[in-house]
């Protein structure tokens, strides 16, 4: 949790970092993630008079950072720090495609996962025989070192994904930093 005055102090550099799980911290701690590490480096030098606020979230492509740069814009940034793209592909081969269509049952699921009886069910046959309701254990794609046997394309990665993935991430970094441009605000 961050609490920061709504309406900036005149006297006060506020920072915002937005991107993905790199500046979100790991593990989800900020004195350990990116923000942490400066804002200390900060206070050292200017104790008080920088605001470091971590706008970052788990998993966040290009596309959300978009998102949440809208309301950064709102809370009055000096400077925004953009770090990210490690979940570009990620994104791009394991998230569903809205092309996708949905089996009856799994949209079955879906609604019915919204019902308490159905959690409750669910959660006694977990409890009872987790073995029923278990995803199968996949290869982790962003850390190389949990699968020996990992390679690339392992998900579908060719060529000419990476260069999709490449020219919509160009495309959405460009966009952010259009958007900051027109506020008239400081990007890194």
């Amino acid at each position: 949790w961050q609490i920061f005055p709504q309406k900036k102090d005149p006297d006060t550099f506020r920072i915002f970092v937005i991107g993905g799980s790199a500046a979100y911290a790991w593990p989800y701690v900020d004195k350990f993630g990116f923000t942490g590490h400066l804002r200390r480096a900060f206070d050292s030098v200017m104790p008080g008079k920088v605001e470091i606020i971590n706008a970052a979230g788990m998993s966040y492509g290009s596309h959300r950072v978009r998102d949440v740069l809208h309301d950064v814009l709102l809370h009055e940034p000096d400077l925004v720090i953009v770090l990210s793209g490690n979940n570009e592909y990620v994104e791009r081969n394991v998230l569903p495609t809205p092309n996708k269509t949905k089996s009856a049952a799994n949209k079955l699921s879906t609604v019915l996962g919204h019902t308490n009886i159905y959690r409750a069910v669910r959660l006694g046959l977990y409890k009872t025989i987790p073995s029923t309701l278990s995803p199968p254990v996949k290869p982790d794609i962003t850390d190389i070192r949990s699968n020996a046997d990992f390679e690339r394309g392992a998900l579908g990665r060719t060529e000419a994904i990476d260069k999709e993935v490449l020219k919509n991430y160009t495309a959405n970094l460009r966009a952010i930093r259009q958007q900051l441009i027109q506020n008239e605000i400081k990007t890194i």
